[in-house]
Formats: structure tokens, C-alpha cells, sequence
């Protein structure tokens, strides 16, 4: 069944089951504190084929050298402590510029990150 909540409805011709999945956005801060500190963690519940914008967390992981991704058991990171410096543009994403802006404190290097206004 996974990790995402259930929710029973009962109004109508009777109760239906509704999955929520997983928020992406509140993922980011985990993922970016492993990447920070060296650590490794996994969210799991998490699907690369999630509507949500903020699945962009991985590419802006990936593109700050991050080793991460997404599989059949959530999104995880195998952080090391060093973070390159990166590129992002957030218009699609905005929630996450809060992580994106504590992963740029970290950089080894000045990071750009817009659209997130």
C-alpha cells in the first residue's frame, strides 16, 4: 500500500479510497541536510512520475554533484559534504527555494538560483 495517506469518504453512493501521495517539497529539506552533511538518507513514498513540480529537488541535487535519485522505494542521497556550486531556475518550483538556498550556502563556489520570486 505504500506510505501515502488513505482517506475514507463517505458521501455520495458510498465510501471511495483516495491516495495523497507524498510531498515533494517538504522531501527537499532532508535530502539537502544529507547532502550538506555528508549523511545518507531515503524518503520513501516519493515517485519520479509525481505531478508535483518539486520533484526538481533531484536535478537540483544532481546538478550541485550530489549523488541521488528516485526508485521503486522513494527518493534517497548519498551525500559526501561537498557541494558544487549550481545553476537553478526555480519558476516551476518555487517551494523549493528555501533548500535550494541552505544547499548554495555550502557550495564551494557562488550559485545562481532565480525564478523563485
Amino acid at each position: 500500500m505504500g506510505t501515502g495517506a488513505v482517506l475514507r469518504k463517505f458521501r455520495g453512493s458510498g465510501p471511495r479510497t483516495v491516495r495523497i501521495e507524498a510531498d515533494w517539497s517538504s522531501a527537499a529539506y532532508p535530502l539537502v541536510a544529507a547532502a550538506i552533511r555528508g549523511a545518507c538518507v531515503r524518503v520513501p513514498g516519493l515517485s519520479a512520475k509525481s505531478l508535483q513540480a518539486d520533484r526538481r529537488v533531484i536535478a537540483l541535487l544532481k546538478k550541485a554533484g550530489v549523488r541521488c535519485g528516485v526508485d521503486d522505494r522513494g527518493a534517497w542521497c548519498e551525500g559526501t559534504g561537498v557541494v558544487r556550486p549550481f545553476s537553478i531556475d526555480l519558476r516551476d518550483s518555487p517551494d523549493l527555494a528555501p533548500a535550494a538556498a541552505a544547499l548554495a550556502l555550502f557550495a564551494d563556489g557562488e550559485s545562481l538560483v532565480t525564478g523563485a520570486a
